[in-house]
């Protein structure tokens, strides 16, 4: 729930990757996310143990193509509104 904030919780959630539409299609956004992934390994390698098991997006439906090129997998329709 976007209600609540567990702040000992063990997944964290990208709501929104933000490019300039004059930038788009560059592949701006991957390089965002790559370095994000990676930033999220690197804290997980310094606090010695899977503190953040789980990245999780959620993402307009015509936007789904672009995650899943980044890595992410598509479980489906969140009940979610955002």
């Amino acid at each position: 729930s976007m209600s609540t904030h567990d702040s000992k919780g063990t997944t964290v959630c990208v709501h929104s990757v933000c490019v300039a539409p004059q930038q788009r299609r560059q592949g701006i956004a991957s390089r965002i996310l790559a370095a994000y992934t990676e930033s999220i390994k690197q804290y997980n390698a310094r606090e010695g143990a899977k503190a953040i098991e789980r990245l999780a997006m959620l993402s307009r439906e015509d936007l789904v193509p672009m995650y899943k090129r980044a890595g992410y997998t598509c479980l489906g329709q969140s009940g979610i509104v955002h």
